[in-house]
């Protein structure tokens, strides 16, 4: 299967929109207005961050990376 650049372009897009929430959710501004209207949930923000950035980051290397077939055919 060979890379088009429709599918480089979309893998482009896909990375730079895992940097940008990645970004938001660091932002001390975002942090600041949770810490204003939601206090409670600070204790549990950086846990809930880290989760999400780790699914994130699953999600686009699972989307990202071809199923290529077994070079030693279908294991029968």
């Amino acid at each position: 299967m060979s890379t088009t650049a429709l599918q480089l372009s979309l893998l482009a897009l896909v990375w730079l929109g895992y940097f940008a929430l990645h970004s938001l959710f660091a932002s001390i501004g975002l942090k600041q207005r949770l810490a204003r209207s939601h206090p409670q949930w600070m204790p549990a923000y950086r846990l809930i961050f880290n989760l999400l950035a780790v699914g994130l980051l699953l999600l686009r290397y699972g989307w990202s990376m071809p199923i290529r077939r077994s070079p030693y055919g279908s294991g029968r």
